[in-house]
């Protein structure tokens, strides 16, 4: 697992602790550094819990701006502090892209909140960037520069596997998603090779795909996933699959 996913694990748990128990964010520091003996990851989990903790009025104020028809309290906890985390990240730390922001606040989403949270949390993320961009207001600077999706572009055309998160409805109209075959396979861990590229579309599930020789790639639920011709890998299903699938 990625250092930083774990550390925003970490800001998660700690400021859902920080709602439910009320104790002083020294304590709930304490408790977190005993989860890890990584300084960086640490480091990190430290720094992010503490600016949120600080913006937390300021933050909350942005998103309550951009939800539409729902009153910020009304927002699920997780889903809140999802949001309140990741805009601060967004804001404050210029060395981190965007997109990662957006694509690990999506899968913290999936893995701790309701199955439509990683939908709702890709809109108003991206709805507040773009935003915050127009208003000349995201500033970064070294990696936080980088494009990520023209990053998964170069990976596909070298034959890795593509993955675009919770693609929006006019996106899978036109590829006519509605109408491809459904697959669907329980918890299990298998060989697979792909003589044909395939697209599929997660509409269910959990699975990590690991291709030969190379590091897993995570993918579930609201994940349009593009397999290249040619790429040899092991599927292991974590939660029974259901998806949309098209050959060619």
């Amino acid at each position: 697992m990625k250092k930083r996913r774990k550390a925003r694990e970490f800001v998660l748990q700690g400021l859902y602790a920080l709602e439910i128990s009320g104790n002083p964010p020294d304590v709930i520091l304490e408790e977190m550094s005993s989860k890890s003996e990584d300084q960086e990851v640490i480091g990190f989990a430290t720094e992010l819990f503490m600016e949120a903790i600080k913006q937390k009025a300021t933050l909350d104020k942005e998103v309550a701006l951009i939800v539409e028809n729902w009153e910020f309290e009304r927002i699920a906890l997780i889903d809140r502090l999802i949001l309140r985390f990741a805009l601060c990240e967004l804001l404050q730390f210029q060395d981190i892209p965007p997109k990662v922001t957006i694509n690990e606040a999506i899968e913290l989403a999936k893995m701790y909140s309701t199955s439509q949270s990683g939908r709702f949390i890709n809109g108003i993320l991206d709805t507040l960037y773009k935003k915050l961009k127009t208003e000349k207001r995201i500033i970064k600077e070294g990696r936080g520069l980088i494009d990520t999706s023209e990053m998964h572009v170069k990976e596909n055309d070298m034959g890795q596997i593509k993955i675009e998160h919770n693609p929006g409805q006019q996106r899978l109209k036109e590829l006519g998603v509605e109408s491809w075959p459904v697959w669907t396979k329980e918890t299990s861990t298998f060989p697979w090779s792909y003589d044909v590229q395939e697209t599929c579309y997660f509409l269910e599930g959990e699975v990590s795909v690991t291709p030969d020789g190379e590091k897993p790639v995570e993918m579930g639920e609201g994940d349009l996933v593009i397999f290249p011709s040619g790429l040899s890998c092991t599927w292991e299903i974590r939660k029974d699959v259901r998806k949309h699938y098209k050959f060619g």
